[in-house]
């Protein structure tokens, strides 16, 4: 992978084979800082992705997402090229 829209590429393309109801917000006006790239649907479980690449992590912003997605009993991830396969085990819970 030579980029973070590849990684992007690759864990939307595991969801649409598994069949998962997924998002990829665009951040405007209205949103709030650091919602995560991919919000995802699957068998009644939620979901939130960050998508990076090269050892870059996420930001003060998208970290507090997380947080506030986990104190309400959804699953975060931070996936890059070197785990992205991750979000197979994740589906394959459930």
């Amino acid at each position: 992978m030579r980029n973070e829209a590849a990684v992007k590429q690759a864990i939307t393309r595991e969801l649409r084979r598994a069949g998962a109801w997924y998002t990829m917000p665009h951040q405007r006006g209205y949103s709030k800082p650091g919602v995560p790239d991919i919000l995802i649907l699957y068998k009644g479980h939620f979901l939130a992705i960050e998508a990076k690449y090269n050892g870059n992590t996420p930001s003060a912003h998208q970290e507090q997402q997380m947080r506030e997605i986990e104190e309400n009993q959804g699953d975060t991830m931070v996936l890059d090229e070197t785990n992205w396969m991750w979000i197979k085990r994740w589906l394959g819970q459930y």
